[in-house]
């Protein structure tokens, strides 16, 4: 049953009913099986670092992604200071146990990455280029729904350099 929001109803106690919202309402709209080979959450996260002494530090930034996450939508955009060399990402999906997700830009061996953890460092493309990443989320069961794309090109900007000039004046004696 839906209620007047469109939420699913799935059940009442005292005539009070008990609704999930689901982080996307169009979940309720869809087929469940295509449910299983889509995306629910997408995040990206920059990443900063330096090793030294057999350790690596680590400094994490929420990348945004453009246009705003939406399980339909497909492709994506992000763009990340100069600074930053690497990313993570962290991609669920809509039934993690009856699907798994790869990620292209990692080494074929360590490519599938378990549904909601953050992949390894990626490393990115040079500053001006883009790096093209795929994440394929694809149901296990045989005979289910194809397996779905994501697409997310990120950038790392140019950096900017600001420059200020000042102002002399000087008085030359006759």
């Amino acid at each position: 049953m839906i209620d007047n929001d469109g939420f699913a109803v799935v059940g009442h106690h005292s005539n009070v009913h008990a609704t999930i919202r689901r982080r996307f309402a169009e979940w309720v709209h869809l087929d469940p099986s295509v449910v299983v080979s889509s995306l629910v959450e997408l995040e990206v996260l920059g990443v900063t670092g330096t090793s030294g002494s057999g350790r690596v530090t680590e400094s994490r930034r929420a990348m945004t992604l453009s246009p705003v996450f939406s399980g339909g939508t497909t492709s994506y955009t992000v763009a990340v200071p100069a600074t930053m060399e690497h990313i993570r990402i962290r991609a669920t999906a809509g039934q993690p146990s009856a699907a798994g997700v790869t990620v292209s830009a990692l080494p074929a061996s360590r490519n599938e990455v378990e549904s909601g953890r953050y992949t390894e460092r990626i490393d990115l493309a040079a500053v001006g280029m883009a790096k093209n990443i795929d994440i394929v989320v694809t149901p296990t069961a045989m005979g289910g729904p194809p397996a779905r794309t994501y697409r997310v090109a990120v950038t790392r900007e140019a950096a900017t350099i600001t420059a200020s000039a000042s102002t002399v004046s000087a008085d030359v004696g006759t």
